[in-house]
């Protein structure tokens, strides 16, 4: 059964002896009393060319089986509770009315568990499911996370300039910020004219006796297009395949690796732990596989070289490069 619905709104009245009057309409209420009152005062102050400032709060109230609920109504009462405590505590106003003893405050609290554990047991309950996120995201989810998350240049400046271990831990608290990632960055290789990991699967796909490691593989497409034992690594796990973890630390043992692989992943301040992760982890002889956007890397391209040679690597021949990308393949000694 849905519970029906009924509207009301609590109204506060402001007198200012001017000749104009103004309705303010508050959709979503503060915290605290003296955030609610700031808000009022906004424009019922001195000097102020209104007469009266009306102020409307919406209540929206549930009612099921003679049950009422509101969260409207919960928020107003928090800010009138929070404002008598801080009046009883700061200068000691006590609150008007006679205050209720202890016992009979406990008792009501009992009573409001007991009826609630009764419901529960009951089924007498509602269970809202949240939409699964999955590539790609609703246009409404992509819209409303683009405002709070910036668009897809945002994104990766901020991951980029950013430790590893700090976006790891922001997206395992908010995986939606890595959904709308991928979710852009799916659209985006709409354009492109070549697949950086395409490229890497092709030269790998021979020797389907590799084991792989795809570090910050994303959607682990590179799983799909190769036949090898592929173990793909992000910061969160789009299925039951991929591990999730930071890649300055993957759980594998050392010299287990065949081929490791950073396809457009090399991001945050600390990329050289993660070539330095990828070294432990391949056998004596295991490739290294990069392919990186050219223009990041234009003014400082002899400094990723120098990193991955720095970890023990010896690039093979001259890097490619294509019109977006720079591919490098190396060899640990």
């Amino acid at each position: 059964m849905r519970p029906s619905t009924k509207s009301e709104s609590n109204s506060d009245s402001c007198l200012r002896g001017r000749v104009s009057e103004i309705t303010l309409i508050i959709v979503s209420l503060p915290w605290t009393a003296a955030e609610y009152e700031q808000l009022i005062g906004r424009l019922y102050r001195q000097g102020s060319k209104f007469k009266e400032v009306e102020v409307f709060v919406p209540q929206v109230t549930l009612i099921h089986n003679d049950d009422e609920w509101s969260w409207d109504k919960l928020r107003m009462r928090r800010i009138k509770f929070k404002k008598t405590l801080a009046d009883a505590a700061l200068d000691g106003v006590i609150p008007e009315g006679s205050l209720e003893p202890e016992s009979t405050m406990f008792q009501k609290a009992k009573e409001a568990l007991m009826a609630w554990i009764s419901r529960v047991e009951s089924d007498d309950v509602f269970i809202i499911p949240r939409n699964k996120l999955r590539i790609p995201l609703e246009n409404e989810d992509i819209i409303a996370g683009i405002r709070r998350l910036g668009d897809f240049s945002a994104m990766n400046a901020r991951i980029n300039t950013s430790n590893s271990m700090t976006t790891h831990e922001r997206m395992k608290a908010d995986p939606s910020e890595w959904f709308l990632y991928h979710t852009l960055y799916r659209q985006a290789r709409l354009g492109w004219t070549e697949i950086p990991y395409e490229k890497i699967a092709d030269s790998i796909k021979q020797r389907s006796d590799w084991f792989i490691g795809d570090f910050g593989c994303g959607e682990a497409l590179l799983s799909e297009r190769v036949p090898n034992k592929v173990y793909s690594f992000d910061h969160i796990a789009v299925n039951d395949k991929v591990i999730s973890c930071d890649l300055k630390s993957v759980p594998l043992g050392d010299e287990f690796l065949d081929v490791a692989v950073f396809s457009l992943s090399l991001m945050g301040l600390n990329y050289g732990d993660y070539l330095k992760e990828a070294y432990r982890t391949l056998r004596f002889g295991g490739l290294l596989k990069i392919a990186e956007p050219i223009g990041r890397w234009a003014e400082s391209r002899y400094e990723l070289m120098k990193s991955i040679r720095s970890c023990g690597f010896q690039i093979s021949g001259e890097p490619t490069t294509s019109d977006q990308f720079i591919y490098i393949n190396a060899v640990k000694l």
